[in-house]
């Protein structure tokens, strides 16, 4: 008889990522673990039928995976049952309590994250199934047909079994009945495979603890070959290295390789771990490019003691193809010559001093844009985008902006007329357009409203000006380029 544990997740916008680093925890219980957000939402499902015996029984397995992801704090309803239908439905609305099925002890539910455990059969009995009180969204059902039940008085499951399946057919098609039968078991429902992706982290032990940065440096080269060869099989990139060395704990009179440990920590011999990270710009398997941007980052670091072993790990993402340079243009810089000017500019100088500009949604002008790094050492950064984002359709003539904005706007010293004052001399303006009216919402407590202008003078500059309303001063704001 088939068993199945189904995990849901108390966050209703949980990643897809989330349930990866759940199904990746519960392999430990079974080879089979699947996830399908969009059949299965919030879920990680579990195929136990045949590990059973090899924890123990049933209720001491279950018990086992819910204690596990309790100690590591994630807050979870999980359910056992015949079918991953039937378990997903007693997880996500099914009632604590202690239910008694199949000749299974009852296992009741804990306060501190497990809210509802039912075994159940595959082919539940009409009285006593635990699915009976479940309402129709326990099926997956359609929203249309669940709205079209509701207005007939069927609420629960229980109600929907005792209908004559002929004229539910006949009535609804054969989407309502192909729902109740695969939580059921009267038709089969796979588990959805999930394929984890493989582990790039490659580890060196010392013979003997050692201080001499050369060879330290030699093992980072040797462990970045080693991984580059794993992401070149693999069509993926390094797109964040985490470098995590296990030195010894360091006091006065060792090698002067190491600088001396700060005062107040401890003086004993001791294992002390010491981990640093890098990201990346675009993903790469580039032996040279990775170890050039672990050297610069080493260099600057000093180490609590002799290392004993390191562990480099990446996360990844696929490899992008490239063009060949044979057949790119002369002179044409290459996306990957940028990208690694900006991780090596990055790596040296900190990810907060290489950004991008991002747009914003504001009709404040000066308010329109904030700065992010170019390169992030979170696990989901993903890299370059090369959508438009916030930009204007390409032709467009309306709403221009210039490329160069004033930190603060700054006050013309007379009325815009025929001419204007700008840093002591005399502007003549030729040609105006304008105005373009900018107001805030009243939300924010102090309402900006301008009329700009954009106005071209006699020696062909073109400037971004602003009136201030109601009170009147002219401002200076944009220069065209």
């Amino acid at each position: 008889m088939n068993r199945f544990v189904c995990i849901k997740l108390d966050d209703s916008a949980v990643s897809v990522e989330t349930l990866q680093t759940v199904a990746a925890r519960c392999q430990q219980f079974t080879p089979l673990v699947g996830i399908d957000p969009d059949v299965f939402p919030q879920s990680v499902l579990l195929d136990i039928t045949r590990v059973v015996d090899l924890f123990g029984g049933e209720a001491a397995l279950f018990q086992r995976i819910a204690g596990e992801l309790r100690a590591e704090g994630w807050q979870f309803r999980a359910a056992v049952a015949g079918t991953p239908g039937a378990a997903w439905a007693l997880a996500g609305y099914g009632k604590s309590g202690k239910w008694g099925v199949d000749g299974h002890a009852a296992i009741p539910s804990q306060a501190t994250g497990l809210n509802a455990v039912a075994p159940c059969s595959s082919l539940p009995a009409p009285r006593s199934s635990p699915l009976n009180p479940l309402p129709l969204s326990a099926l997956r059902l359609p929203e249309p047909i669940i709205a079209l039940l509701h207005s007939l008085g069927v609420w629960r499951i229980e109600q929907l079994a005792a209908l004559p399946r002929r004229e539910l057919s006949s009535r609804f098609g054969p989407e309502l009945l192909d729902c109740l039968d695969r939580v059921t078991g009267r038709l089969p429902e796979p588990l959805p495979a999930w394929d984890p992706l493989p582990s790039f982290e490659v580890h060196w032990s010392a013979e003997f603890p050692t201080t001499r940065r050369e060879t330290i440096e030699a093992a980072l080269e040797h462990l970045v070959r080693r991984l580059a060869v794993m992401l070149t099989r693999a069509s993926r990139g390094a797109m964040r290295l985490e470098c995590r060395l296990t030195c010894q704990g360091k006091g006065k009179g060792d090698s002067p390789h190491l600088p001396e440990r700060p005062e107040g920590c401890c003086a004993q011999m001791g294992t002390v771990p010491f981990s640093f990270s890098l990201g990346l710009f675009r993903p790469t398997a580039w032996a040279k490019h990775l170890f050039d941007l672990l050297q610069v980052r080493f260099e600057s670091l000093q180490l609590p003691g002799a290392v004993e072993a390191i562990r480099l790990a990446a996360t990844t993402a696929p490899l992008e193809l490239r063009q060949q340079e044979m057949f790119a243009g002369k002179g044409r810089v290459q996306p990957y010559h940028l990208a690694g000017l900006i991780d090596r500019l990055s790596n040296r100088l900190g990810q907060t001093r290489v950004v991008r500009v991002r747009l914003i949604p504001d009709a404040q002008p000066e308010l329109a844009c904030h700065y992010s790094p170019l390169v992030e050492t979170t696990a989901r950064s993903t890299g370059f985008s090369r959508k438009r984002n916030g930009f204007p359709p390409k032709g467009g003539t309306t709403n221009i902006r210039p490329l160069r904005l004033l930190i603060e706007p700054l006050r013309l010293s007379s009325e815009l007329g025929e001419q204007f004052s700008l840093a002591g001399r005399q502007q003549r303006i030729v040609r105006r357009i304008g105005p373009e009216r900018i107001e805030t919402g009243w939300w924010r407590g102090h309402i900006v409203a301008r009329d700009y202008y954009r106005i071209e003078t006699a020696t062909g500059c073109w400037y971004w000006v602003f009136r201030r309303l109601p009170d009147g001063p002219w401002f200076l704001h944009g220069i065209f380029d």
